[in-house]
C-alpha cells in the first residue's frame, strides 16, 4: 500500500536518532575521561596528576556550566565540542607538565633556581605554543 503522512514523520526519526547519538556520544565522553584518569595517573606523579585531572575537570565543568546556563539542548554537537575542549586541555596538560619535568629533572645540582621558577619558565616556554594552538 502507500504510506500516508501519519505513519511516515521526519520529526519521530529524527528525536529517536539523536537520542540515540547523544547517549552513545555521553558514553564515550566518560569513557574518555577514564581512559585519560587511568594514562595520567600511571604517567605523572600523584600531585601532577591530581593537578592536571582538577584542570580538566574545571575546563569541562565550566563550559558545561555555561553551556546549562544559557539553557542550550545538549546534541551530538554539543558532546563532540565537548570532547574536543577536553583534547586541548589534555594536550596542553600533558605539553606543559612535560616540560616541568624537564627543566626540573636533577635541578638541584645544576641552577640556582628554585622548583616554582623551574616549573614557571616550562609555563613560559610553553604558552606561545599553546596559544597558537
Amino acid at each position: 500500500g502507500k504510506a500516508s503522512k501519519a505513519v511516515i514523520s521526519d520529526s519521530a526519526v529524527s528525536s529517536t536518532w539523536g537520542d540515540q547519538i547523544t547517549k552513545k556520544a555521553l558514553i564515550a565522553l566518560v569513557v574518555f575521561i577514564v581512559i585519560v584518569s587511568i594514562y595520567i595517573t600511571i604517567r605523572y606523579e600523584r600531585y601532577m596528576a591530581l593537578a592536571a585531572l582538577a584542570s580538566l575537570a574545571f575546563d569541562l565543568l565550566s563550559t558545561a556550566g555555561v553551556y546549562s546556563l544559557v539553557g542550550f539542548e545538549v546534541t551530538p554537537a554539543t558532546v563532540i565540542g565537548l570532547l574536543t575542549i577536553l583534547g586541548f586541555s589534555l594536550y596542553d596538560t600533558v605539553i606543559v607538565f612535560d616540560k616541568v619535568e624537564e627543566n626540573t629533572h636533577g635541578f638541584e645540582h645544576t641552577t640556582r633556581r628554585t622548583f616554582a621558577e623551574q616549573a614557571n619558565l616550562a609555563v613560559n616556554q610553553t604558552f606561545m605554543r599553546s596559544i597558537n594552538t
